[in-house]
């Protein structure tokens, strides 16, 4: 069934991220502490993320995304490239602005590199929905339409997380 499936490498000059499949928010805990992780000791290397494999991709993987370009832009001053040759997964990343936040090329200017597995983590429900709050809450901060678009999810998000 195609389930999604996070790879990294740590290149000279920056990181790539490589993720492909269906990209769901059940599977995502184990890379939202990755790109944590990783950004409290990255330096200032670029962040490179490759989408030519990926098939679908969900809102809490778009604001795992997002929080990567915010942490890119606001401590190095650079745009996070992605890669992604499927025109819908492009359309899907387009229509929610991430071409204001992000490079989106659609060929790999990457070579060939190891890639190793981002391990796949079990959350509890009070994480996995913390998690998702913060991704959708950074989805939001992308732009206006954005907010309108994402404000009910937040709030019961918010919601959830209080009963907890």
């Amino acid at each position: 069934m195609n389930e999604g499936k996070y790879q990294f490498a740590e290149c000279e000059t920056f990181y790539l991220i490589k993720m492909s499949g269906n990209l769901k928010y059940t599977g995502s805990g184990g890379f939202d502490t990755f790109v944590e992780n990783i950004f409290s000791r990255i330096d200032n290397k670029s962040v490179v993320i490759d989408l030519t494999e990926s098939l679908y991709l969900d809102s809490t993987n778009l604001g795992i995304l997002a929080k990567i370009a915010d942490t890119m832009l606001s401590r190095f001053n650079k745009k996070t490239t992605i890669i992604s040759s499927n025109p819908d997964i492009t359309t899907l990343l387009t229509n929610i602005g991430f071409d204001n936040f992000f490079t989106i090329l659609d060929e790999s200017p990457v070579t060939e590199t190891a890639l190793s597995d981002i391990s796949e983590m079990v959350t509890g429900d009070r994480s996995l929905a913390l998690m998702m709050l913060e991704a959708h809450k950074a989805l939001m901060e992308l732009n206006e339409e954005n907010k309108n678009v994402f404000s009910s999810v937040v709030s019961l998000l918010e919601k959830e997380v209080e009963k907890d």
